[in-house]
Formats: structure tokens, sequence, C-alpha cells
């Protein structure tokens, strides 16, 4: 028998709710579906990734030009007061700047520029002093900040300011541009120097300090290295300034006078132990032609003393004094300029003259003699010369001095330390003699970066 199923309202409603059901399930399935939405925020994130790792890298390079610039503009600035402080005007400075700009990786090209200008007036007291204020402006093209920016390019500033710092006075100068050892501490000295030493050597050991050498000076300068062997030791409130400017001899420009042509005394000087003698050159010029040879007591009246074609030495007990003195080596060629010997246990105590041509000199030697020849000075610590020891064509040897207040400076082309030796500069004294301790070639200086 057939069965018929009869379809009512109440089914028809559970077979639509059913239908719903599964629609629902479908949507819900589909929401939850992950695949093809990874697939799109991959996109969407490497987009935004690429564009930040690209405005990273042009930051990155922004930085990176910015610090070129900087160090463009510093060596520019040192490259500037370097010129200045040479005496160069506006156009050397300026191309001076421009030069060391372009070590360093300046380029010209539309958009760059260096400008340079003199420094603003140093503060009051200030420790530095400002000379050469440079600017640089570069243009550096943009990559991707090229869209955000609206630009192709950027321009990056930097300034940089040079001077320099005084270092004091100096108390050696040693001027031969090649020499090793120009300037030498050797042995067991100590050499307590209250100022500057200054070789203007290229050498590896411009300076050499050796062996159980002490050297205690403020500070130490050279054009080419310092060396230090041994147990030598180096002393100084300033660090060690190798590598600097070479310094300029102070007396290079003086113009001395022509000696007299007429021997005041023309046999020479010879004083033995129990003897003593007067010189006087009333204020004027003494000519000695031949040896000076001193072992007893010799009084120098103020005046100029020159001493032709002879040897000069003080030998161990001799005294010699004088104030408003200088002693001047000369002969008729190069090779008859005679040494000069001062012997251990002198007492000399020589004072250079305020005025005239041999401002704040107490010994010379003529600029023309021989490379060859030699000087010592070893009279130990009563050994007190007042001015300045100028010898530049040739070596010295030195020991002595006294340790007390005084002016001593020594200019030689070379300059050996072998005893225990003390140099003073008192402001005071020095200015009774006529050497000038502060500014000009007699005050090192230090160029530095301010800004």
């Amino acid at each position: 028998m057939s069965s018929w199923y009869r379809l009512d309202g109440s089914r028809r409603a559970r077979r639509r709710r059913g239908a719903v059901r599964r629609l629902g399930g479908c949507i819900r399935r589909f929401v939850r579906e992950r695949d093809g939405g990874v697939l799109v925020l991959i996109n969407f994130g490497l987009v935004a990734i690429m564009g930040f790792a690209a405005l990273g890298i042009d930051l990155s390079q922004w930085y990176s030009e910015r610090r070129l610039t900087q160090g463009m503009a510093d060596s520019a600035a040192l490259g500037g007061t370097y010129a200045d402080m040479e005496g160069g005007d506006g156009d050397s400075i300026a191309a001076a700047a421009l030069a060391d700009a372009v070590r360093a990786g300046y380029a010209a090209a539309a958009g760059n520029e260096v400008a340079v200008a003199g420094a603003g007036p140093a503060p009051e007291n200030a420790l530095v002093i400002p000379r050469v204020e440079v600017t640089v402006t570069r243009r550096i093209p943009l990559g991707i900040a090229a869209i955000v920016l609206g630009s192709d390019a950027i321009s990056v500033r930097a300034r940089a300011v040079g001077g320099f710092r005084g270092l004091g006075p100096l108390c050696i100068i040693a001027l031969d541009e090649t020499a090793d050892g120009a300037l030498t501490f050797g042995g067991n000295t100590t050499a307590n120097v209250q100022c500057g030493v200054v070789a203007n050597s290229s050498s590896d050991s411009a300076i050499h300090i050796f062996g159980s050498a002490e050297l205690i000076a403020n500070p130490a300068q050279a054009y080419g290295d310092i060396a230090i062997d041994g147990a030598g030791e180096l002393i100084s409130e300033l660090p060690p300034l190798p590598h600097s400017p070479r310094v300029a001899d102070p007396y290079a420009d003086r113009v001395f006078p022509d000696p007299p042509e007429i021997c005041d005394d023309p046999d020479g000087i010879s004083i033995n132990p129990a003897g003593s003698m007067v010189l006087d050159a009333g204020g004027g010029s003494f000519l000695i032609c031949g040896d000076v040879t001193v072992k007893g007591t010799l009084t120098l009246q103020p005046g100029t003393y020159y001493i032709k074609n002879g040897e000069l030495e003080f030998g161990a007990q001799s005294t010699i004094v004088g104030d408003d003195v200088t002693i001047v080596m000369i002969g008729d060629s190069p090779t008859d300029v005679g040494d000069i010997r001062i012997n251990a246990g002198a007492t000399i105590d020589l004072k250079a003259p305020a005025s005239g041509p041999y401002e704040g000199i107490v010994v010379y030697k003529d600029r023309a003699a021989s490379p060859d020849g030699s000087n010592t000075f070893n009279g130990g610590a009563n050994m007190n010369f007042q001015g300045v020891v100028y010898i530049p064509s040739q070596h010295l040897s030195w020991s002595g001095g006294a340790d007390v207040d005084g002016c001593t400076q020594i200019i030689a082309r070379t300059v050996t330390f072998t005893g225990n030796s003390f140099i003073r500069n008192t402001t005071s004294l020095c200015e009774d003699v006529g050497v000038v301790l502060s500014g000009g070639d007699s005050q090192q200086r230090q160029v530095v970066l301010i800004e």
C-alpha cells in the first residue's frame, strides 16, 4: 500500500531554516578562509617595507654625506688657519682652505660652495683665538625620498672655525730641517726647561730622548716625530706635539752691522789662571783678531766684542762677567770662524744688551760659518747667559745653567744636551734684555678646531 507523505507548514519551515544554516556556514567558512588574504597582506606589507627600507637608505646616505661635508669644512678651516698664521692675505687663505676641502673629498659642482671668512673676535681671556670660519655647502642627490619631497636633491651644509692656542715661549729651537736627533737628550741627562723646545727636522727622531735621559719641557714640538728609547722620559703639562708646523728662526731677518776693520787686539788674548783683564768697548765695538783663551778673570764693559779668525775658550776655573754685552764670532771665510769651548767649572754671568742691532743676543756666531764647526757650552751650574745664544749654522752641545730665575734661549742648527741643565725664562728678566716671550715668533702656537 502506498504511503503518502504530506508536506505541511512545519516541515517547510524546518527546510528553510536548514538552508539558511547551510548558507551561513558557507559564509563563515569563506570569512575564515586565510589563504587569499595572506597574499594580499603580503603584497601591501612588502610595498611598505621596501618604502621604509628605501627611506632608511636615504637617511643613512644623508647622515654619511653630512659627516663627509663636516670633514671637508674641518679640513678647510685648519688649512685656512695655517695660511693665516703664515701671514697670508684673504686670497691665499681662501685658496688654502679650498685646497684642503678638495683633499677631503669636496668637488666643484652646481650648488656646491666653500665660503671662507675671518672668524669673529675672541672672547675675553680666551685660551684659543678664532681666526678662520669656513662653510661648505653641497647638493646631494635623493633616492625614493625625492617622491616625498618633490625634489631630486637636497643641500647639506657644515661649518667649522679654526684658530690657535698659545703654548708658551720657546727656550730651544733646533733649526736643521732634516737631521736625525736635531734636538738630542742622551745618557743620564736631566734637562729641566721651563718653556718649549722645538725641532724643525722632518726626521722620525727629530727630538731624540734615550738612555736614562729626562726632558722636562712644556711642550715638546717637532716637525717630524719624537723618539723616546730605553729609559728616556718626556715630562710635560701638554701632550707631545710631533708632526707640527716648523717654527721660523726669529732672528733670520735681523740685519747685523759690519764688524770693525782694524783689530783692537791683533794677537788675541790669553789670561792665565791667576790673571785678570778688563776690556772696554766704550759701548761700541771691540775687535780681537786671533784666539781668546781665558783661565782667569775677564770683565767685559758694555759693547760688542768681535773675535775674528780665532777660537774662544773659557777654562775650568775661569770667571767671565759683563752687562749689555754681545760676543760675536766671525772669520775671513766660513772655515775661519772659530769654535767656542766652555769647560765645566767656568763661572759665567753675561747679559745681552736691551737695544741696538744685537738686542737680546748674548752670543752670536756668523750665519756664514761652516756647518762643520762645533760649540761646547759645558759650564755647569755657574753658567748664566741672560739672552739668546744664537748659532744658526752649527751644532751646539750644552750642559749646565743655574737653577735660578733667568732668561736663556738657545737657537742653533742642532742641539745636544749632555748633562744636567736648567733653563729658565722669567718674563721681567727677558724684558730687561730685549727678549720677547709673548706673541710673535717666540710664542709657540698650535692650530686647533674651535667649532
